[in-house]
């Protein structure tokens, strides 16, 4: 654990870039400066060690522009099925949990497309975990307060979006889920250049790896692992899970995700391995589109909202299982369609009084 001193230092290294822009202020509290150092804890001298990494990451954050876009990278602003990376909820710790495939990604050739997917994602779920931190701040303020005027008493604590926030500490705090599956991995995606660029863009995100789960890894997949491991620290490889599908179910796991995100990863896996529709899914969708059954199906009922119809879904009606995330995630008004809304057929049967779709 970094010393008070070693904060100190750590933060007196950027103070003229700090007062130079104030944005950066943020990216320079106690938990942030704890991670670098923690990150470089291992080096002669931790503190220049991490002072010359976070330099880097302020000095990579003053080229950001000042308003975040949620649409990932040019590719998918251009086709949404590029890349199939989205922010899917918050698990049990209240961490954003980012599910990707390789069966709905057409485009894994271009390598700064992929990066810079990550790249925005990463900025996503860091916006993301500052407002459940300001709310958590929010709702300790006033429970603070109501408990000088009620004895506490036994209770859970529960995250804006409904997830069970289990044995929460300081170790969680910022920190991402990673799923990969591996259904349509090729062998051509073992791709070292993306490795690398990959490797450098963590840089700028240290410590933040709360667990990475790999499920279904086929054994093409193992040479690519054996060049990456080596490279990896100790502490992210204990955080690296390779599972099938029924381990989803393990203690382990569950006390990891929760239900809702397990639940939800179980329905997505199994309609991606529907080979008859898979091709035609839009993840971004929640309700069943054109391009999904055809021009030819007819319309739901006017009704939308009263629900699916499992067996022989109509244009327009709700889907059984919501690929955009979980539900207390995508209907939360913060939600961030990760696709131009050009792309979104649903929002032509949601209308209000006025015609115009409501927004999700």
């Amino acid at each position: 654990m970094a010393s008070p001193t070693q904060l100190a230092a750590l933060l007196a290294s950027v103070r003229s870039m700090i007062d130079s822009d104030p944005r950066l202020a943020e990216h320079c509290d106690k938990d942030e400066l704890s991670r670098y150092l923690a990150a470089y804890a291992e080096y002669p001298d931790p503190v220049v060690s991490a002072s010359a990494a976070l330099k880097g990451t302020l000095k990579f954050r003053k080229q950001l522009p000042a308003e975040h876009d949620a649409v990932p990278c040019p590719d998918c602003r251009a086709d949404p099925l590029s890349h199939s990376m989205r922010i899917i909820g918050l698990d049990c710790h209240a961490r954003p949990v980012v599910y990707t495939n390789f069966v709905h990604s057409a485009n894994r050739s271009n390598t700064s497309a992929i990066v810079e997917h990550i790249r925005s994602i990463m900025e996503s779920s860091l916006r993301l975990i500052r407002r459940e931190e300001r709310k958590t701040n929010l709702n300790a303020r006033v429970s603070e307060a109501s408990q000088k005027v009620n004895p506490p008493a036994d209770s859970i604590p529960v995250s804006v979006h409904g997830a069970l926030v289990v044995g929460r500490d300081v170790s969680d705090r910022g920190q991402v889920v990673w799923i990969f599956d591996f259904d349509g991995f090729q062998p051509s995606d073992c791709n070292p250049e993306l490795v690398h660029d990959v490797f450098q863009l963590t840089t700028l995100y240290p410590e933040r790896l709360g667990l990475a789960v790999l499920l279904n890894t086929p054994y093409s997949f193992s040479k690519l692992w054996a060049i990456v491991n080596p490279l990896l620290r100790e502490t992210t490889v204990s955080k690296i899970r390779f599972i099938n599908t029924a381990a989803l179910r393990s203690p382990e796991i569950q006390t990891q995700l929760g239900d809702a995100v397990i639940r939800w990863v179980e329905e997505e896996m199994m309609e991606n391995g529907d080979v008859l529709t898979r091709s035609k899914k839009c993840f971004w969708e929640w309700r069943y589109t054109r391009k999904e059954l055809g021009d030819e199906q007819p319309e739901a009922e006017a009704d939308l909202s009263s629900g699916d119809e499992e067996l022989f879904p109509k244009l327009g009606s709700l889907k059984n299982h919501d690929p955009r995330g979980i539900r207390s995630y995508v209907y939360h008004t913060e939600y961030e369609l990760p696709v131009d809304r050009v792309f979104v057929e649903s929002y032509e049967w949601e209308k209000d009084g006025k015609g115009k779709p409501r927004s999700r």
